[in-house]
């Protein structure tokens, strides 16, 4: 954090304002970055040759004349290929890898399966494995990586470091030192970060609406596990020992007999999970079975996706089932309501295949109680991104956005 007004803090200053703009726009003239960082066209030509002399910034040619015509103003972009970030989803059995550049752009995917999932320093050396695959495919050297994001399923400790609860992979044990023990094995990186894969899938909105930037928004994630992130003007929310976002272990009933991952019961998680939604299916067929239907438009009680397509289609048993669903989001949202009071509230995963039916039976839902009627409203709404491409992107973003705001890129200018 710049603490002086000394003349090179202004200058690293108002290079990164430059940055933060052209990060905003594909392309801008030096009008254009004068006009909105109310600094001069000259000053600004400065800062763009200086910029562009560090390779972090690109000319993009010529661009239209003005109505009035005169000389065509050049264009500026950020130099994407400048440096790199690596974005890991570690899950319950693969790991999926993407390199992409500075403009979140993809540049190679790969995944494996575990070579030992009951290891925790096998998982370790497959992580590091697939880093250095990924260099080698975009022929890359360590230094021009700025940047590797790994999200895991269960309780992590961002700020330390630590995976302090592995739930899906509970045999590796607990309080796991990952980041520390990943740049043992990956020397010649730099920023490596961990958290949980949900909060960075949550940050990925900020790519699609950086107007969430300036509020409170809790996104919920769910699919082969459920979790969240809470963003509180655009800052990734870590909690004080890494339990916030849990959102998938909120005690949503009351009687459930089968125990959630964590350990409890009535979990939010086990309770709208794919396997849940498909029992819901299953005890209405049997209960209202659709002998007369053809064979092509009854449901597959066992294809969630299926289920979730002909609730949006109006399938009325469909929509019984995702009903059940439904009803346990709403608990949930009203808890969210208590603890984070957002602006807010970004569905991601499964649930996004219901459709505006789901949506609004939700919202009345959750509104149904006078306690939480209220008049300014709470905005609810499904995400647009894929949660593969969420998980990618999201990881990538957090990286990306590290190192322009970080000190290393002041050490580089």
């Amino acid at each position: 954090m710049l603490t002086s007004r000394k003349p090179k803090n202004i200058k690293y200053h108002n290079q990164r304002l430059i940055l933060a703009l052209l990060r905003s726009q594909e392309v801008m003239t030096a009008g254009e970055l004068a006009e909105q960082a109310h600094l001069s066209v000259p000053t600004i030509t400065k800062i763009l040759a200086e910029l562009q002399a560090r390779g972090l910034v690109r000319s993009m040619g010529k661009g239209n004349s003005t109505e009035e015509g005169g000389k065509k103003p050049e264009l500026f972009a950020l130099n994407g290929a400048h440096r790199y970030v690596i974005s890991i989803t570690a899950g319950s059995e693969r790991i999926k890898c993407a390199l992409l550049d500075l403009t979140c752009k993809v540049l190679d995917k790969r995944s494996l399966p575990y070579t030992d999932g009951s290891s925790y320093e096998s998982c370790m050396d497959d992580i590091s494995a697939l880093v250095i695959a990924a260099c080698e495919a975009g022929k890359l050297e360590e230094k021009e990586i700025c940047g590797i994001a790994i999200g895991f399923e269960g309780i992590v400790d961002a700020p330390r470091g630590i995976f302090r609860f592995p739930i899906h992979n509970q045999a590796w044990g607990r309080d796991l030192p990952v980041k520390e023990d990943l740049q043992a094995r990956l020397p010649g990186f730099t920023g490596i970060t961990i958290n949980n894969g949900s909060r960075f899938a949550g940050y990925a909105e900020l790519s699609e609406h950086p107007e969430y930037a300036s509020c409170r928004v809790v996104t919920i994630s769910t699919g082969t596990s459920t979790g969240g992130c809470v963003l509180e003007n655009g800052v990734l929310m870590q909690g004080a020992n890494g339990f916030i976002g849990e959102l998938g272990h909120i005690t949503v009933r009351e009687t459930e007999e089968k125990a959630c991952t964590c350990g409890n019961k009535g979990c939010f998680e086990t309770a709208v999970s794919p396997d849940a939604l498909c029992s819901y299916m299953q005890e209405l067929e049997k209960a209202f079975p659709r002998e007369k239907e053809p064979a092509a438009d009854r449901s597959d009680s066992c294809d969630y996706e299926k289920i979730l397509r002909l609730a949006a289609k109006g399938d009325a048993c469909a929509r019984k089932a995702v009903e059940k669903s439904i009803d346990y989001y709403s608990i949930l949202i009203r808890n969210i309501m208590l603890l984070y009071d957002p602006h807010i509230i970004v569905i991601q995963g499964i649930y996004t295949l219901a459709g505006d039916f789901f949506l609004k039976r939700l919202q009345e839902l959750v509104k149904q109680s006078p306690f939480f009627h209220i008049p300014q409203g709470l905005s609810i709404v499904f995400s647009g991104l894929d949660f593969d491409r969420a998980a990618d992107l999201g990881g990538a973003l957090y990286s990306v956005d590290r190192y322009y705001e970080g000190e290393q890129l002041f050490e580089e200018i």
